[in-house]
């Protein structure tokens, strides 16, 4: 019975994975710098740099300079490198100004307001005050759930294209360490492929960013359970 649990929970977030994915092809405006000839099957698949892990059990692939920078500051918030990551905090917070242009009204609200948090942090963090990692990761979170939001996904082909394979390896990763009765490892396997579930559901509308979010909910709460084995 649990190994079905996990089955159907797995399956379903495959499925609605899919349907999210069949609609991503770029806009119209973005012919530009995603053309209509670069297909999936010519962009090469590629693997998370890292892995970014706040709060725990909270799973952020480092796929771009904007995670790369969250992923920096906070180890060098780990290693009591505070003006490291000070610095990196800001530059984070620089790349979500940036994207901020062109965005809905709500959307740069969300975004000026997570870049906002992550220079507080910065001067905090620089002065020595913040030697919190909970403060830092609720930050960090915020951060990447605003950058979500900004519907980064469908901007270009070449963006979310190259991981479309790596939630399938995580499920499936999972699927074998539960069987196996690595409880952790599946667990975190489970986590990792939540992450793009969740990278999928910032860039999705309507019925479908529901069903993706009902989904991610479903898979955090099977995590936790299958780490309790």
């Amino acid at each position: 019975m649990r190994q079905q649990t996990l089955t159907i929970a797995v399956l379903s977030a495959l499925a609605l994975l899919s349907a999210a994915c069949g609609k991503s092809e770029p806009k119209a405006a973005d012919t530009k710098t995603a053309p209509a000839t670069a297909a999936k099957a010519e962009i090469p698949a590629q693997q998370p740099k890292d892995w970014l892990v706040v709060d725990e059990t909270d799973y952020i692939p480092v796929v771009d300079d904007f995670t790369e920078k969250l992923s920096a500051a906070r180890k060098a918030f780990v290693a009591k490198d505070w003006k490291n990551s000070a610095s990196d905090l800001r530059a984070a917070a620089d790349r979500l100004d940036k994207e901020a242009a062109g965005t809905s009204r709500r959307n740069k609200a969300q975004v000026s307001a997570a870049a906002k948090s992550l220079r507080e942090l910065a001067g905090s963090v620089e002065g020595g005050k913040a030697t919190s990692a909970k403060v830092l990761d609720a930050a960090i979170a915020k951060a990447h759930r605003a950058d979500l939001e900004r519907d980064w996904l469908v901007e270009d082909a070449t963006t979310w294209y190259p991981y479309v394979d790596e939630p399938n390896a995580h499920f499936q990763s999972a699927h074998d360490s539960f069987l196996s009765k690595d409880y952790k490892k599946a667990a975190e396997e489970i986590r990792k492929g939540t992450a793009f579930v969740r990278m999928e559901e910032g860039s999705a509308i309507a019925k479908a960013k529901l069903d993706l979010s009902a989904s991610e909910r479903d898979l955090d709460r099977l995590a936790k359970n299958v780490e309790k084995g």
